[in-house]
């Protein structure tokens, strides 16, 4: 099942819920604005590969799960 399988409940109503995200890391010292000016640049990549999906500048968007796929 996936993240947008699972809404969101309040007050019995229920919300769709997607999630993109952007990841950026770094290796010893870091400027923390350029950290994080990648991770955004990366949400970006993210939320154009569609919904549920996390991307870094170094790697295409992935698809979300909580379902372990069947190698």
């Amino acid at each position: 099942m996936d993240i947008a399988q699972r809404p969101l409940v309040v007050n019995q109503q229920r919300i769709p819920v997607t999630v993109s995200l952007g990841v950026a890391g770094a290796v010893g010292e870091a400027e923390l604005d350029k950290l994080s000016h990648e991770a955004s640049r990366a949400m970006h990549l993210a939320k154009r590969g569609g919904r549920n999906r996390v991307a870094s500048l170094d790697s295409k968007p992935i698809l979300l799960t909580t379902q372990l796929s069947k190698a």
